[in-house]
């Protein structure tokens, strides 16, 4: 989900050397993965990264490929997808836990016991129900007490003196989708995207509360994300491109412009098997997730909070 976009003026942090912004930009531009923003798997789900891990070889405007209902300026993944050699996996994951919530995408694996609760969503969607049938469905069964269960397995992330659980919610999609986040007014495609709730700026974006998300379904589905802070972004290209005042806008304008120019940055594509989830920092990252290759509902469970992972 998104909201208006904020707007920064002149708030964009010098703290990286323009000549190494310079060098940073010019690898962007070249398709070679800068670290950033590094996965920590405690569960090992990546243990082969081969399969469950793949990168883009770049993005593309959704309205190059004729996809449709997209909005007018939007961004998807371009293919073909491939697994990452051993240097681009050094830069993607994380050596060690999160030291703060918003340079880190954590992988996690929820326990039997809670995914015990949603059992008769996952045969209702095996047994072939549509997604225009799953609302009635989820009206009459609303998995009160797996919700219950699972924002108990959140709050296991939360510090005590951290802010309430908030916009817990079950979201389905329709199966086989590029890219699954849609528009709430218009129902359009937004495709790659930043979340905007909190509203914060440039600089306290990777401080805003970040979100779990699980999926409840009977497939796979896949989170995409750029693994770069906006921040980052916004460092690269005020240092090329100073006359950039669209990059100022840090929902919107920002982004179109890094994928713009920088293309050939690879999306990562994490597969996410039932029961297993992530967090991340979505307030501070370009991400979507995506339904590709499946055949039965895309179905999530997702909260926000301000997670801290083990």
């Amino acid at each position: 989900m998104v909201r208006e976009a904020t707007v920064v003026v002149g708030l964009y942090p010098a703290a990286t050397p323009a000549r190494a912004r310079h060098t940073l930009f010019d690898d962007a531009t070249s398709g070679r993965l800068v670290p950033d923003v590094g996965i920590h798997d405690p569960y090992g789900l990546l243990r082969d990264s081969t399969t469950r891990m793949t990168i883009s070889a770049g993005t593309q405007a959704a309205s190059d490929l004729g996809l449709a209902p997209y909005r007018q300026v939007a961004f998807v993944p371009r293919g073909p997808w491939r697994s990452p050699s051993s240097e681009e996996e050094e830069a993607l994951l994380a050596d060690r836990p999160p030291s703060t919530i918003g340079s880190h995408i954590t992988l996690v694996r929820t326990p039997d016991d809670v995914m015990a609760h949603f059992a008769g969503l996952r045969e209702h969607l095996e047994g072939g129900t549509t997604t225009a049938e799953l609302p009635a469905w989820l009206e009459e069964h609303p998995c009160t007490d797996g919700r219950q269960a699972m924002l108990s397995y959140a709050q296991r992330f939360v510090r005590a003196d951290e802010p309430a659980l908030e916009g817990a919610a079950i979201i389905h999609k329709a199966p086989g989708l590029s890219t699954v986040t849609t528009d709430g007014a218009t129902g359009e495609h937004i495709g790659l995207h930043v979340d905007n709730w909190y509203g914060a700026s440039l600089q306290q974006r990777e401080h805003a509360p970040n979100r779990i998300s699980i999926n409840l379904g009977s497939e796979p589905r896949f989170f995409l994300y750029i693994n770069l802070r906006l921040v980052t972004m916004a460092n690269m290209i005020t240092a090329c491109f100073p006359e950039e005042t669209e990059a100022r806008d840090t929902q919107h304008g920002l982004r179109i412009v890094f994928m713009s120019r920088c293309s050939s940055y690879p999306v990562v594509r994490v597969r996410l098997d039932p029961g297993e989830g992530y967090i991340a920092p979505t307030e501070s990252v370009i991400h979507d997730a995506s339904s590709e290759g499946t055949s039965t509902a895309d179905v999530q469970f997702l909260v926000r909070g301000r997670f801290w992972p083990d």
